[in-house]
């Protein structure tokens, strides 16, 4: 205790003496963040979380990404500690994204701001509406009690009152008509402007997602099938080479469009701190930490009433050099076909996230292999798709059959024979859910 009043008698000193060049600001920025971090220490959340946030605003104005990161980091120890796990959890992306590149960090910030945005705009015009609807169904009873009284006190005039309450009442819903047609035309015009900064998140996941030129760098002769249901899509594929191993996921988020993206933008970001930055390369292990990653992000602790989302995922680490695979799945499985006969590799049956089955480890699938072997990844969007004469799915065995009968086909050829076959089957149905299929010839 006698340590924490001396730091913070030093801190305090140091806050008082600096004046407002640049050198002295980043010595005040420090002493808040000390001050921040004692408090936190402590236990005085609150006031560590005013240090932190004085620390915070000067690290932005002077562009310390460093200062940023820690201030980020203490702040979310610091909400969790008054139980705002909202803002824990917010505080923590922020610093887990300073840890990668700056464009990431823009994507993820820019996706988080159009969910909230999107979410906001829906909320506030759903309001208006339904305040719209009361305001004309007053002014409608208004008209018929007046009417009603007019018909009592005129008698003999009746008629020609009546005429003239009508007269009064078709202009006044007239002005009504053009009053709701000019808020349609205002609600139509936000939806545009939702939907084109939905389609900007586009354009920022297509640039996060691998690009063809990188596929075409570390892959063998290969095709990538992605369908996005929505704009943006909550499936997501990502691939990375260290060494002679190549990574490759296909991977399948809760949700569609903005809140599956959101999801598939925190699984691209965890995947590049797990494979890049610890140097793991089982396949299991790295499915492991996924798991890790997102139930402490989400807060994930098995408690009633928290949110169960997640990822289904197939994760391939290859090896050419030596002929080496290694496959772990979350309920996605890998199928093989080598000389024109299917090998299933069956998935986990339990999913990136929380579980109240799950095992401690996934299961590391590792097999040899042979020249010619041709291995897909996916996610159920393909087998999940309704169609055909009865509307039902088109199912997992149809799609192996498929699979099968096309292995004499390039890999291009492949993917757009599964491309016409799904549209063909759906016919007027719409697509039901995002699609990914991976195929890699050795």
């Amino acid at each position: 205790m006698i340590l924490f009043e001396k730091a913070q008698e030093f801190y305090n000193k140091s806050i008082e003496e600096n004046g407002k060049g640049l050198d002295d600001i980043e010595e005040k920025m420090v002493s808040f963040q000390g001050l921040g971090e004692v408090y936190l220490m402590k236990n005085e959340y609150w006031k560590a979380i005013d240090y932190l946030n004085k620390a915070l605003k000067m690290a932005q104005e002077i562009e310390s990404f460093k200062s940023l990161e820690v201030s980020y980091d203490k702040l979310s120890k610091a909400y969790a500690g008054i139980g705002d796990y909202q803002k824990a959890y917010e505080s923590h992306v922020l610093f887990k994204n300073w840890n990668d590149s700056l464009k990431s960090d823009q994507n993820v910030e820019l996706l988080t701001q159009m969910s909230m945005q999107h979410e906001f705009d829906r909320q506030q015009q759903e309001q208006k509406y339904q305040q719209d609807q009361k305001d004309l169904e007053i002014a409608q009873k208004q008209k018929r009690d007046r009417l009603v009284r007019i018909f009592i006190l005129s008698g003999l005039f009746v008629v020609s009152v009546f005429s003239i309450q009508m007269f009064r009442s078709f202009q006044r819903k007239k002005r009504d008509n053009i009053l709701l047609e000019a808020q349609k035309a205002e609600i139509e015009k936000q939806k545009e402007e939702i939907t084109d900064s939905i389609r900007y998140a586009k354009r920022i996941q297509t640039a996060i997602l691998p690009s063809p030129q990188w596929a075409a760098e570390i892959l063998p002769e290969h095709f990538i099938l992605f369908r996005p249901r929505d704009i943006v899509s909550g499936d997501y594929y990502w691939m990375n080479k260290v060494g002679n191993k190549i990574i490759i996921v296909a991977a399948d988020c809760t949700g569609h469009g903005v809140p599956g993206a959101f999801m598939s933008m925190l699984g691209v970001s965890f995947l590049n701190e797990i494979v890049n930055k610890n140097n793991n390369y089982q396949a299991n292990l790295i499915l492991n930490d996924l798991r890790s990653e997102v139930k402490r992000t989400l807060g994930q602790t098995g408690k009633e009433g928290e949110a169960k989302d997640g990822m289904d995922v197939a994760l391939v680490v290859m090896d050419l050099e030596t002929m080496q695979l290694q496959y772990a799945g979350a309920y996605n499985p890998l199928y093989l076909f080598r000389a024109g006969e299917l090998i299933e590799i069956k998935a986990d049956k339990m999913p990136i996230g929380i579980y109240v089955r799950e095992k401690d480890s996934f299961t590391n699938n590792e097999l040899e292999l042979q020249k010619g072997d041709t291995f897909y990844i996916f996610s159920d969007g393909y087998s999940d798709q309704f169609g055909g004469p009865s509307g039902g799915k088109f199912k997992s065995k149809p799609f192996k059959e498929l699979l099968g009968s096309i292995q004499d086909r390039s890999m291009k050829d492949q993917r757009e024979i599964l491309n016409t076959h799904i549209d063909d089957w759906r016919g007027a149905i719409d697509q039901v859910d995002d699609i990914i299929v991976l195929g890699i010839r050795i």
